[in-house]
């Protein structure tokens, strides 16, 4: 299985242009909670070749192994439980109080 992320936006992309609610969460890539966990969570077992950065695409690559090559990313080493709990004290959620411990133990239980 690959695992895609889109990271960033294209150029042109205008947040304006969707009715988002009230206290969505729109913090960039990097600082979302669940974004970090789920990111934190392949880089633990998947292979770097099924990594892929979305954001990384310049829409110039017409063929499948030439959007790998232009996309893939490097596996992080991977952070201990208690580490990966403080890291994430940073991140953004859309429900903190309850979401920040959750994904602090799915992670740790994943480890």
């Amino acid at each position: 299985t690959t695992v895609l992320r889109l990271t960033s936006f294209p150029d042109g992309y205008s947040r304006e242009a969707y009715n988002l609610p009230e206290g969505a969460n729109v913090a960039a890539y990097p600082d979302r909670g669940w974004c970090f966990c789920e990111a934190s969570w392949a880089a633990l077992v998947k292979d770097s070749r099924k990594l892929l950065d979305l954001g990384l695409d310049t829409g110039e690559k017409s063929r499948w192994a030439e959007l790998q090559a232009q996309c893939r990313q490097r596996r992080r080493a991977p952070l201990p439980p208690d580490e990966f709990a403080a890291a994430l004290e940073s991140k953004g959620f859309t429900n903190g109080k309850c979401d920040r411990p959750l994904v602090a133990d799915l992670y740790r239980a994943g480890f």
